[in-house]
């Protein structure tokens, strides 16, 4: 398993085109590459078998292998050729923004997403990052040209790391790399700042939102901790001993 985290900041995404950097995510290995249609990469990394993957969030861009020890000479190859030459087609482009437009169509199908957007809403503000929501308009507006031109920012070595573990010699898989990124120079690229501050929260403490379904939802918290508190994770694992739901 190797995967390579490269640092993004929701900052990164075009002016007035909210949801590029997921399109990204879900195009970058879907799209296939230069010499490698999707059909094609498919059938090779299945015939192997391995995974490739690709994903970018709102503080990294990742691509991801899986293979087994007799392919890591192929598996780089591929992923390496995922990770500098993706295409981005156009037609899955189209059905990602496609699955996207049915998923906001059903987003009222149940009480549970209704009551977590709500309650996202409510404690964040609506324009708050962690609050965001796509609507078609903002879909329709992801072009091809948004998620080459966030690639071609993004994917620079600057603030990347690679992580590798399984069953390799470190010395080989060493050599592959570097012969594989030897042309990959840095950029000079400084992550853009990204202001997460909770400025506009609704007021009040009690909302109920009206639906026409036999059954409710209860929600109730409030923020949590930052991800820098010292008491962190021994939130997290208290978290977990008391069931989930995140703190």
């Amino acid at each position: 398993s190797l995967s390579l985290r490269m640092k993004v900041s929701p900052a990164d995404e075009p002016a007035g085109v909210e949801g590029a950097m997921s399109f990204m995510g879900r195009v970058w290995r879907a799209g296939g590459t230069r010499t490698r249609p999707p059909d094609r990469l498919n059938e090779e990394l299945e015939f192997m078998p391995a995974k490739v993957e690709t994903g970018v969030g709102e503080e990294a861009a990742t691509v991801s292998l899986s293979c087994l020890s007799k392919d890591i000479r192929q598996g780089l190859l591929i992923f390496a050729d995922v990770l500098f030459n993706p295409v981005f087609r156009a037609d899955q482009l189209t059905l990602a923004k496609a699955r996207a437009l049915e998923g906001i169509r059903r987003k009222n199908d149940t009480p549970a997403s209704i009551a977590r957007r709500a309650f996202r809403d409510a404690l964040y503000g609506p324009d708050h990052l962690y609050a965001r929501d796509l609507t078609p308009e903002k879909v329709r507006k992801i072009g091809r040209r948004h998620l080459q031109s966030l690639h071609k920012k993004v994917v620079c070595p600057d603030h990347a790391v690679l992580a590798a573990s399984g069953d390799f010699s470190t010395e080989a898989l060493i050599e592959q790399l570097e012969s594989l990124f030897r042309d990959w120079t840095r950029a000079g690229r400084v992550v853009p700042a990204y202001d997460y501050a909770v400025n506009n929260p609704w007021e009040g403490s009690l909302f109920y939102i009206e639906k026409d379904f036999n059954q409710s939802r209860v929600a109730i918290g409030h923020e949590g901790l930052t991800r820098f508190d010292p008491d962190r994770f021994a939130w997290v694992v208290g978290d977990y001993v008391l069931g989930g739901g995140g703190p």
